[in-house]
């Protein structure tokens, strides 16, 4: 029997929990039910639902568990997943990367090993526990990511997962309007290592000072492990982890991706396992879509990078950009959650943006006051930009980059509407 929150994706014979309410005191706003699964049970049952767990009293036409709370019934059957590992658990966490880490993480473990873990985005309240509630009882590894956009997320969650090792990729901006300031975000990320009891704390070097978690695998300048050797030509990156040098071929031989496979390939070590078996497959890693994918139609280049953004994401899209061969276009969507930091923030990426770049668009409240020395357009809606004049106006060798927060572009398909307009100009 599988678990679902959703009537729309459950399958035949699943448990269909209808989640509503909030997640408790730990979760702020974010830990809200907007729409109460309680309205969905009838949609459920018509989908094949084996069974319902309800807080309410429902009728004898199918089988139905009884809770006080949905919420914490799906945090039950979390921990009962848990108590099934007896395999490796890692957990993975930063602020950016985490999602297309994870999916490596996965991707690198399931070709020698029955591994389980998170899908999509579900790092937060409710997509950790459902995550944890589906581990089949025969995976022999499991890897789950954790999010946050408040204090005290992370560590919550990471008591849940109980990981054997935790990677904190990175630190950065991200939610930084939610916190006082970037020490309170540091801190809140390396949380993470709250659930291990004994395992392993693989983090960056510049942080390894600042945790109070002894048994630590640091990575970068500085760290027990480091890229030790890249050759552009070859997509050949040298990697040196605890003394011992690994060599393989890479699609994306450049930062921040080679810097995320780094901290993977010591989150493999730390679990125990031969990194050494890993290095061929690390050539067939992909990126997820809206991660910095590559989109090519009549020879024009589009970076889709859509999926989300923050300060440290999109300064280093840019400089990307800026080194690629043709005419290069900026398509840069506001960056949310930045609070008081929301006009230096946007107003840095102006001033890196206007430098090498041929063409510059902005969008949202948050561009709107950011001063560029030279010609942009800036649009406060996406609605508002015409998207089919743009499409025309391209040429053969320009480089698009696109990329904004969740809202901006992701949400409205803005890169897929592109494309289908570019193809259609050809």
């Amino acid at each position: 029997m599988g678990v679902s929150i959703d009537s729309r994706t459950l399958r035949p014979g699943d448990l269909f929990i209808a989640l509503s309410g909030n997640s408790g005191s730990n979760f702020a706003e974010a830990g809200n039910v907007f729409r109460d699964g309680h309205d969905f049970i009838g949609d459920a049952i018509n989908s094949g639902a084996a069974a319902v767990m309800s807080s309410r009293g429902e009728p004898d036409q199918y089988e139905s568990i009884q809770v006080s709370d949905t919420f914490s019934g799906l945090w039950d059957l979390g921990r009962a997943g848990r108590a099934r590992m007896q395999a490796p658990v890692i957990a993975i966490t930063g602020s950016n990367g985490k999602t297309t880490a994870r999916g490596w993480l996965q991707s690198l473990l399931e070709k020698t090993t029955n591994v389980h873990g998170s899908q999509n985005s579900l790092n937060n309240h409710w997509g950790v526990p459902l995550s944890l509630s589906r581990t089949p009882r025969q995976s022999e590894a499991a890897v789950f990511e954790i999010g946050t956009n408040h204090s005290g997320e992370i560590a919550v969650l990471s008591d849940l997962v109980a990981p054997d090792v935790a990677i904190l990729l990175n630190v950065d901006s991200a939610h930084i309007g939610n916190f006082e300031n970037m020490e309170a975000l540091e801190r809140e990320k390396l949380s993470i290592a709250s659930g291990l009891k004994s395992g392993v704390f693989v983090l960056p070097a510049n942080l390894a000072n600042k945790t109070r978690y002894s048994n630590t695998l640091t990575f970068g300048e500085g760290g027990d492990a480091f890229v030790s050797g890249i050759n552009p030509e070859t997509s050949g990156v040298a990697f040196s982890i605890c003394g011992k040098v690994y060599d393989c071929e890479f699609p994306y031989p450049a930062w921040p991706r080679l810097h995320s496979l780094l901290a993977i390939f010591c989150g493999l070590h730390a679990a125990g396992f031969d990194i050494e078996k890993f290095m061929e497959s690390a050539a067939t890693l992909v990126l997820p879509a809206g991660r910095g994918n590559i989109i090519e139609r009549s020879g024009v280049k589009l970076i889709d990078d859509s999926y989300n953004a923050n300060e440290q994401s999109m300064s280093l899209a840019i400089e990307d950009l800026k080194a690629r061969n043709g005419r290069k276009i900026a398509i840069l969507g506001e960056m949310l959650e930045l609070g008081k930091f929301s006009d230096d923030s946007h107003q840095r990426i102006a001033t890196s943006a206007e430098k090498d770049i041929d063409l510059v668009y902005t969008f949202g409240k948050g561009f709107r006051n950011s001063v560029f020395s030279s010609d942009r357009k800036h649009y406060n809606l996406v609605e508002d930009f015409d998207l089919e004049t743009f499409a025309a106006s391209l040429r053969p060798n320009d480089v698009i980059l696109v990329k904004g927060s969740n809202c901006v572009f992701w949400k409205n398909e803005f890169v897929n509407r592109l494309v289908s307009l570019i193809e259609k100009e050809s």
